[in-house]
């Protein structure tokens, strides 16, 4: 059967571990008997560990890269589950998703019917907090990333997730469209089989990646448009080896540079983050708080939810001032120091923190 020639492939990084429980046993309950393959990209160690010892008590694999500290790429974290895949099916899902039925029944009979390289889509719908499947909200069509379904040689013909796409979405809807344009005929499941998305609560929306991440995820999906990528460095595996700059965390002092915020909007801070090589090869560059904490960002929450109606009746939004240092460090100087005596850089989880470690 179909099914058991599958592999279906989901990411986490640093998030509830229930919620790799809640989509194996969803998919079992619904008798799916396909490979499970869970992809950690970059957790923190406690949570690794987490995350392995519920894999194997679920039975299903586990496969650790060591991404901590690098931008988030969902697409990257895919595309090593796919590589990983010892089937000829692979489907790619998300850890918030839950099976409601057994999509691969219907999968077995349209392969039949069609002729042709395919992927198969499940309409994705949205859970409210309490969890009633019946005030689900469809997701719509832009909304590929809960349930896709092809065969894993498609994926290694034309190179899989655009692996330029970091932190900011998009990934789904690129490898569509570049899926269409290599003439990949696009199949949506039926009604029945629709896939849920468990509720969570939404991040500071724009707090916790550049500023810059959606703009750099709109150049890659316009990029292909005219010109899909079919070569990267599929799906790579990052060893220990490859990130030297963990042996150093947690373990060495660095030598700290201080910022004030915004300090990095000037166009001489490239100058003094070189100057730190001189004082060591293992460097803190301290960025100062994203956003203000404290009493003053509980405020900040209360008053936002109170004039939440009158900023949407004036079409306005009210956002707390962020503090751009990672912003303009990430789109400018992160550039410009890979191209010289950087080994290795280690992004801290809330964007306040930058750690290098440069040649010897």
């Amino acid at each position: 059967m179909i099914q058991e020639e599958n592999t279906i492939i989901f990411t986490i990084r640093d998030r509830d571990g229930e919620r790799i429980k809640s989509l194996v046993e969803s998919a079992r309950k619904n008798d799916i008997r396909s490979q499970f393959l869970l992809v950690d990209y970059g957790s923190q160690s406690t949570n690794s560990a987490n995350y392995e010892n519920i894999c194997k008590d679920l039975g299903i694999r586990y496969l650790k890269t060591y991404t901590e500290g690098l931008p988030w790429s969902r697409a990257r974290a895919l595309n090593t589950g796919i590589r990983a895949a010892n089937t000829k099916y692979v489907t790619t899902t998300d850890v918030d998703m839950l099976f409601n039925s057994n999509p691969y029944e219907e999968i077995e009979n349209l392969i039949k019917q069609n002729s042709g390289k395919t992927v198969y889509y499940a309409m994705s719908y949205w859970l409210p907090k309490n969890g009633d499947k019946g005030k689900a909200k469809c997701a719509g069509i832009s909304a590929k990333g809960g349930f896709q379904f092809l065969e894993k040689s498609i994926a290694e013909e034309l190179g899989g997730y655009d692996e330029h796409i970091k932190y900011w979405g998009m990934e789904d809807l690129d490898w569509g469209n570049r899926l269409q344009k290599h003439d990949v005929n696009i199949v949506w499941l039926s009604e029945a089989n629709r896939i849920f998305h468990k509720w969570h609560p939404n991040a500071e929306t724009g707090f916790l990646r550049p500023y810059t991440a959606e703009y750099d995820s709109m150049r890659s999906f316009c990029r292909n448009n005219f010109n899909p990528i079919l070569e990267q460095d599929f799906g790579k595996i990052l060893t220990q080896e490859e990130r030297p700059i963990l042996k150093y965390m947690g373990t060495e002092t660095p030598f700290e540079r201080q910022f004030n915020a915004n300090d990095l909007e000037c166009f001489l801070i490239l100058d003094e983050i070189l100057k730190t090589r001189e004082q060591n090869t293992f460097v803190k560059l301290s960025l100062s708080p994203r956003i203000k904490k404290g009493l003053l960002r509980i405020k900040h929450s209360i008053l936002k939810k109170l004039s939440k109606p009158i900023y949407f009746l004036a079409g306005e939004e009210l956002s707390p001032t962020v503090n751009k240092n990672f912003d303009f460090f990430y789109s400018s100087v992160l550039p410009a120091l890979e191209k010289t005596q950087l080994r290795d850089y280690y992004i801290s989880q809330e964007l306040e923190a930058v750690y290098l470690l440069w040649d010897k």
